[in-house]
């Protein structure tokens, strides 16, 4: 059984995000979304961004997901 999440964050402006293997790039005020899909059980989630200055940072997410 599988479901989608919808992933929202800020960052610097213009960064480089990458969600686990799908990537994506912020806006103008930083911005961004990515939808990721989830098994049943425990989902790891790492979010990792640079900007064009060579900055960066990371955070990881556990996301428990059950099915109804």
């Amino acid at each position: 059984v599988t479901s989608t999440i919808t992933l929202t964050g800020t960052t610097k402006p213009g960064s480089d995000v990458f969600v686990n293997d799908v990537e994506t790039k912020s806006d103008s005020k930083g911005n961004f979304k990515v939808t990721l899909k989830l098994e049943e059980g425990e989902n790891y989630i790492l979010v990792f961004a640079n900007d064009e200055n060579g900055n960066f940072a990371q955070n990881e997410i556990m996301v428990n997901y059950q099915a109804k």
